[in-house]
């Protein structure tokens, strides 16, 4: 049986945030790639994880360095390395096609 190629590559899905009232606003938290990253500031990344509000299906949160010139990995959560991807990749393509640059999710 032939095996799609398109469904050999890995989906990363980023989700930026600026603050606690934009990460618990209900908006984005769409976590549904293999692999999925909470982008914020390290002090908002600090709130997150105490307060034990990391979303079970983000498997990293990445912060901006002093510089903001890069992000640096900052929390991980080691146990979740399984991919949430539920969709064909074929399926998620045409969904950012479609999107041509709008929200959507």
């Amino acid at each position: 049986m032939a095996t799609n190629v398109t469904e050999k590559g890995c989906f990363e899905f980023y989700e930026v945030k600026s603050c606690m009232a934009d990460f618990t606003s209900g908006n984005g938290l769409t976590f549904y790639g293999d692999q999925n990253y909470l982008v914020c500031t390290k002090e908002l990344c600090d709130e997150i994880v105490w307060q034990k509000m990391v979303p079970p299906r983000v498997n990293a949160i990445l912060t901006p360095d002093s510089t903001g010139s890069k992000l640096i990995l900052d929390y991980v959560q080691s146990y979740n390395d399984l991919s949430y991807r539920r969709r064909p990749a074929s399926e998620i393509l045409w969904a950012m096609v479609k999107a041509n640059g709008k929200r959507t999710n």
